[in-house]
């Protein structure tokens, strides 16, 4: 089965509904990737920098985003602070990922990032690399090497 990524109106129509700062534009959503049924992940960001736009996108005790993710089936949700900065972005992309090596080539607009196998999982690294392509123009190419 192919992957539906244009599918994300029903994630706005739930960010506007249940996260007034968004619904106000104080904090502004870049991008929103989806595997409908499965994982959202989506860039956020706020001008003010008193606002942290991932908190109100979680809410008080993630309460805003345990609605969201309950309203859309139990899909996994991951939201990311945007960074017009390539490698930051990318770390917060990852995050809780702690690469091992990392190289960014700007005239390929190509990432490398090396992580050992017990970093943490892997899963659905995809969709987050499709969100950095398609907010940045990066490409994402994430290697596992044994930790041995």
């Amino acid at each position: 089965m192919e992957n539906d990524f244009s599918n994300t109106e029903p994630v706005w129509t739930l960010l506007r509904k249940h996260v007034p700062e968004i619904a106000s534009g104080l904090v502004t959503v870049l991008g929103i990737v989806r595997e409908p049924g499965r994982r959202s992940a989506l860039a956020v960001a706020c001008r003010n920098e008193r606002v942290d736009p991932v908190g109100a996108i979680v809410g008080n005790k993630g309460e805003r985003v345990k609605r969201i993710v309950q309203e859309l089936g139990n899909e996994k949700f991951d939201v990311i602070r945007w960074d017009e900065s390539a490698e930051r972005f990318t770390a917060n992309l990852l995050a809780p990922l702690r690469p091992t090596e990392t190289s960014f080539d700007a005239a390929t607009r190509e990432a490398k990032i090396i992580v050992a196998e017990h970093t943490g999982p892997l899963a659905d690294l995809r969709l987050k690399s499709e969100l950095l392509m398609r907010l940045t123009g990066w490409k994402l190419h994430i290697e596992v090497k044994d930790a041995a």
